[in-house]
């Protein structure tokens, strides 16, 4: 078993290195197609949580989102952590529930959400994943290594800080009591991340059986029949591939009532009617999408 916390804290190790891209391309690679176009497999996840989309923007409070809640799971990540793009609204999230600690007085623990500023204002946030020895040290998105504050420098780092660094405005302290009890079973995450793959590789060799089994079919067909009715005269192995492309709007016909098929075209119908009761069969809980 590993803690809550710990998840968050090697999950978001697992990133240090992480450079922002150039364009919307080699996202989950981490140094590929390095750039300064703030393009991140962050963002992308965030958008795909359904939190918004921010790709080619700032990312230091997405990275923060992200992790914990892919460490975490949706169930457990929000009865946490608020969702949130931009640092002023994280800062008043954690004063809203009474949850936000100025740095002055406060030791922040393991966990905890920093946030860094002047004049009053967040412009930079990150993780803690420890303090002692008057320092406190933290994972960060979106920065640059070394020991003073580097808003937007394109890096995922583990930096480290003196506690009374005035550019830490205060911190975020979640309130792991309220998942105590829920820690990670690794052996059931390493199961379920197992199943996806499986479910990823059975996909992928039905891709491989459309290209590389039916298009050589296919080019061997001469003098195509036409078919514009799903009648006796379709082929019956065919026919339920046909339909239920016509039920769902994939083939809509010529626009005089006829559907206007080649041989070629009923081959594709079944085999993507084939590909969607795979991916309909694969039973893969809601886990498989935090794993």
């Amino acid at each position: 078993m590993v803690s809550n916390v710990q998840a968050v804290l090697d999950l978001a190790e697992s990133y240090v290195g992480y450079i922002e891209k150039a364009s919307d391309r080699d996202l989950e690679d981490k140094t590929a197609n390095a750039g300064s176009g703030n393009y991140t497999i962050f963002a992308k996840k965030y958008a795909e949580y359904g939190f918004g989309n921010y790709q080619g923007q700032p990312w230091c409070a997405v990275a923060v989102t992200v992790i914990f809640y892919d460490a975490l799971g949706y169930d457990k990540a929000s009865k946490i952590l608020k969702p949130y793009s931009y640092c002023p609204y994280g800062v008043l999230e954690w004063k809203r529930i009474g949850r936000w600690h100025a740095r002055s007085g406060y030791t922040p623990k393991p966990g905890d959400i920093i946030f860094f500023g002047s004049g009053g204002e967040s412009t930079h946030t990150g993780i803690v994943r420890a303090c002692y020895g008057g320092r406190v040290y933290t994972y960060e998105g979106n920065t640059s290594n070394g020991s003073t504050l580097v808003a937007n420098g394109g890096e995922f780092c583990a930096k480290s800080y003196t506690e009374s660094y005035s550019r830490i405005m205060g911190y975020g302290n979640p309130d792991w009591e309220l998942i105590d009890g829920e820690d990670i079973d690794m052996e059931e995450l390493n199961a379920l991340k197992a199943k996806v793959q499986a479910i990823d590789d059975s996909l992928t060799n039905a891709y491989d059986i459309l290209n590389n089994n039916i298009e050589p079919r296919l080019n061997k067909l001469e003098h195509p029949m036409i078919y514009n009715y799903i009648d006796d005269n379709m082929p019956a192995w065919a026919r339920g591939g046909v339909k239920w492309c016509v039920d769902n709007g994939i083939v809509q016909g010529t626009g005089d009532g006829e559907l206007g098929l080649d041989d070629e075209k009923l081959w594709v119908c079944t085999v993507i009617q084939r590909l969607a009761q795979l991916l309909e069969t694969e039973e893969c809980p809601e886990e498989c999408a935090e794993s």
